[in-house]
């Protein structure tokens, strides 16, 4: 983690990116982590990512994350001024190129927009809290701490920060978010707006050929579905037990 987070900042602050792409990046792993741990949540992500087939258990959460995380390292040794085929010949689709500054196209799918995304603690650490502000970004002065949802993150636990008051709060029974409709609705949409910001950006990599309609994920069995083409390059260089 430490490493992905350190080529992540080092990539995007070439060719002018900037903090909160970082952070939008750093603040999705819990994101989707939380959301993952409900039935709703799971089609929520499922919808958000385009999956080809729908996410139906936590550990396929934990497979998307890791699916969602493995393009950057590779975005970072490939992000030159220039474009180039040379990573995505040795371990990606093939002879196609990435574009120049591929770490910034990236960001500019939405990645460097205002979501309302906060972090306060140790980013070197893993120790921090990431924080969704609905109202952040929409000039209304209606800045409402009621509005905004928080997880606890230590290095690989993520926990909902409980309160009981009224407002945007994480419902300890069944881990989704409880409030009112109209903050619930903003919440997902606020989400569901990153997810997809961060779907496009991972499809510079994965949807090089710009060929794919959906993405399939699973690790297995992946002759079986042309839609894991790019993915079966890609992941065959970062993981040892999957079958090519």
């Amino acid at each position: 983690f430490s490493q992905l987070r350190t080529a992540i900042a080092r990539g995007v602050s070439l060719g002018g990116a900037g903090g909160v792409c970082h952070d939008n990046i750093l603040g999705s792993w819990p994101l989707i982590q939380q959301f993952g741990r409900s039935v709703q949540g799971r089609k929520l992500l499922s919808d958000a990512f385009r999956l080809c087939a729908p996410l139906d258990t936590e550990r396929d959460v934990e497979d998307l994350i890791v699916w969602l995380q493995d393009p950057w390292f590779y975005l970072a040794e490939g992000n030159f001024p220039y474009p180039s085929s040379y990573i995505s010949s040795a371990v990606g689709a093939g002879n196609y190129e990435l574009p120049a500054w591929p770490l910034q196209t990236a960001c500019g799918k939405g990645l460097d927009m205002d979501w309302g995304i906060g972090i306060q603690g140790s980013k070197s650490d893993v120790r921090f809290v990431v924080s969704v502000d609905v109202n952040a970004g929409k000039g209304d002065g209606n800045d409402n701490d009621d509005e905004s949802w928080d997880l606890d993150v230590d290095w690989d636990t993520v926990t909902p920060v409980l309160d009981t008051q009224a407002g945007g709060k994480w419902n300890d029974g069944s881990h989704s978010p409880t409030g009112s409709q109209e903050g619930l609705e903003e919440l997902e949409s606020t989400v569901v707006q990153l997810f997809e910001s961060l779907r496009d950006a991972v499809g510079i990599w994965y949807n090089i050929t710009n060929e794919l309609q959906c993405y399939d994920i699973r690790t297995e069995d992946i002759t079986t579905t042309t839609t894991l083409t790019n993915t079966k390059l890609q992941s065959s260089a970062t993981r040892k037990d999957v079958k090519r």
